[in-house]
């Protein structure tokens, strides 16, 4: 079986980027919008083992880049790793000699201004930037006096964030030549590059990637803020925006025509098709998890969930889920140990 990698940019912080395994996608600001209880899921389920750290962070690295040497000191480390499915800043190299074999690789990207403004807000970087809101901080990007629009929160929330988490260099943001050949690695080394404003279209591309089922991949939105909630910028102030973040910009535009190319070789007719059926089997399980009760909305649905035994893992906070996946490695670890014990 080929392992599995996928990076969970800190975005929809799909963390949890599915059936035995419940992985998440959030949304690249950790703050929305998905929540698979795919990935993470399918690993808890069958026994595979996770990339994670001892204590209770869904963080691996950051600023610095995954290295082994982040979980080499945990009890599970000499059992071998099956996924990566955790934020992290990626090094490529790492990450497949820690799985492994021949890992598919998979990410997700999300459209840059309404990535930043959801960074924004999720982050509070209205106190980092000296209580500077959106809208005055978009007013004072072109002022050379403004340093502080290129500092980056605890060393790791700013501009350019997919590329920063991708282990894309700052120093070299603006150099186009470097931008370029770094991208066109990203599009050569990841099997998937899925896009948060096509998530229907990515899982059904995922699902047939990873030879899974719909079931395996059914995802809830959790931790997602209201619509009121959400800053309106103007087509200028957008545009002023997507200028600043212009590597992040070309990084998408060309990820995003990548997608796209997947989609038309797929198929049109055959996408539409296989999005009805995740409807569909996303519908049964909703059903099934609520014993044919009307769908609540929000918190209390999230409540009615974590009250079913097989459904609970959809509805699990990520670090809540993290624990449980780092119990269930912890005990494998042990029972490993006491047979090379036994059998010496």
């Amino acid at each position: 079986m080929k392992r599995n990698t996928f990076l969970m940019l800190l975005i929809t912080w799909v963390v949890g980027f599915v059936t035995v395994f419940q992985w998440r996608i959030q949304d690249r600001a950790g703050n929305e919008e998905f929540s698979l209880t795919d990935d993470g899921r399918y690993a808890h389920i069958n026994d595979l083992n996770v990339i994670l750290p001892l204590r209770r962070w869904n963080y691996l690295g950051s600023p610095e880049l995954f290295s082994l040497k982040l979980v080499n000191d945990t009890p599970w480390h000499h059992l071998g790793y099956d996924i990566m499915a955790l934020h992290t800043r990626w090094d490529h190299s790492a990450v497949k000699q820690a799985l492994g074999g021949d890992p598919i690789f998979v990410t997700i990207i999300r459209e840059p201004v309404d990535l930043f403004e959801s960074l924004y807000s999720y982050y509070s970087l209205y106190s980092f930037f000296e209580k500077t809101n959106l809208y005055e901080f978009l007013d004072k990007l072109e002022d050379e006096k403004f340093k502080r629009k290129n500092d980056r929160f605890v060393g790791k929330i700013g501009r350019n964030q997919m590329l920063f988490d991708l282990g894309f260099p700052v120093k070299d943001f603006g150099k186009e030549d470097k931008l370029k050949d770094f991208v066109d690695g990203v599009e050569r080394k990841f099997d998937l590059v899925m896009i948060k404003e096509k998530m229907e279209e990515s899982i059904v591309l995922l699902k047939h990637l990873l030879c899974w089922e719909y079931k395996d991949l059914v995802y809830l939105k959790l931790n997602s803020r209201a619509q009121n909630e959400k800053k309106k910028l103007s087509v200028n102030q957008a545009d002023k925006l997507r200028k600043w973040l212009k590597a992040d910009n070309y990084l998408y535009m060309k990820l995003r025509a990548v997608f796209d190319r997947k989609v038309e070789q797929f198929g049109y007719k055959k996408m539409e098709e296989e999005k009805k059926k995740l409807s569909s089997v996303t519908k049964q399980i909703m059903e099934g998890c609520l014993s044919g009760k009307k769908k609540p909305a929000g918190e209390n649905l999230i409540q009615e969930m974590r009250k079913s035994a097989g459904c609970r893992l959809f509805a699990l906070d990520e670090y809540s889920f993290l624990d449980e996946i780092k119990i269930a490695q912890w005990k494998r670890a042990d029972k490993k140990e006491l047979q090379s014990v036994g059998s010496r």
